[in-house]
């Protein structure tokens, strides 16, 4: 076995990350008794560390691929912060930092519906992560011209009072009834019996068309607890209303906001990673798209939660191992 961290070199100094001052901490080991090892990660390298008390993986066939890496988009809930106050894990303004020093360019790309990117923004600076708005691509920055462009007027939104808010503040009535245009899905934690209602007849007996935020199947709550994301309620919507087509969403994947992140750089998709917890919608979906996938263990899945056919091109439990493999390219 071959480690990465042959020849590499160690940055010191970076004692916020926590990261290593010599080579010697790294300690190479064939199967990592503290990792749930299964016959979806066979041929991945596990490098153990002493100092972290913990273990990453990178798939062998990505090793010089990821070596390439020259932007990065970057997950937010799950991934640099957690929670609704948004509480950043302890590595992450250090590894925004380190993103500056190394000049490598990132966009921090978030489904969260609940907040305006601008809104979003002034938490991170508050919780002190130095983020400035252009930095950030967000479903709500997506979701206004694309409803404009549908002819959509009338609004029920299944979604938190802020954005329901900001939907009236772009010019669109926002109703509590079904004889609407368009019903609106996004992250929703006081879900409703009569909400579901409403939706369901605004499809199915008014002809309504179906929107959503994102395409998030779950959202890990502060409890430690999951619940239904955007595109597990369309779907529920779709076969309750036997709705014809698909819905259109305004989150990562979705045609007009990955066409957003993507103009952002000017370099090849073979050249940027995704780092996120999600393993469906931005692992898978953004692989699909010729990009590096990062799976990150901080958030909303684990490793026992990749199945058959997903391969993730690295796995780390925390942005300080993400950026010991960065600055040792």
């Amino acid at each position: 076995m071959i480690s990465i961290f042959s020849g590499c070199r160690i940055k010191s100094g970076m004692t916020g990350l926590g990261l290593f001052t010599t080579a010697s901490h790294l300690e190479k080991s064939p199967v990592s008794s503290d990792y749930p090892r299964n016959g979806h990660l066979e041929g991945f390298l596990v490098v153990s560390r002493t100092k972290f008390e913990g273990i990453f993986s990178l798939n062998m066939e990505s090793e010089l691929e990821m070596r390439r890496i020259k932007g990065l988009l970057i997950d937010l809930d799950g991934v640099l912060v957690k929670g609704k106050a948004m509480k950043p894990f302890p590595d992450a303004a250090d590894f925004v930092a380190l993103l500056r020093d190394e000049h490598i360019p990132f966009r921090i790309v978030t489904n969260n519906s609940t907040k305006t990117p601008e809104g979003i923004v002034r938490r991170l600076q508050e919780n002190g992560i130095p983020i400035l708005s252009q930095e950030i691509v967000s479903p709500l920055s997506i979701c206004p011209q694309v409803l404009q462009e549908r002819g959509v007027e009338t609004l029920f939104v299944m979604g938190s009072d802020g954005l329901k808010e900001y939907l009236a503040a772009n010019g669109f009535l926002v109703k509590t009834e079904a004889t609407v245009d368009a019903v609106l899905v996004a992250q929703d934690r006081t879900l409703s019996f009569q909400e579901t209602k409403i939706a369901i007849t605004a499809i199915k007996s008014h002809g309504a068309a179906l929107f959503a935020m994102n395409d998030n199947r779950v959202i890990l709550d502060d409890d430690g607890m999951v619940f239904p994301g955007a595109g597990a309620i369309c779907r529920m919507l779709i076969y309750a209303a036997d709705y014809e087509g698909h819905y259109v969403h305004f989150g990562k994947m979705g045609e007009r906001y990955n066409q957003t992140v993507f103009e952002e750089f000017h370099q090849d998709k073979a050249t940027l990673a995704i780092i996120s917890d999600d393993l469906y919608t931005d692992i898978t979906g953004f692989q699909e798209e010729g990009l590096m996938g990062i799976f990150i263990t901080s958030g909303k899945y684990g490793v026992d939660d990749i199945s058959t056919g997903m391969k993730p091109d690295a796995i780390f439990d925390s942005l300080s191992e993400v950026a010991v493999f960065l600055i040792n390219r």
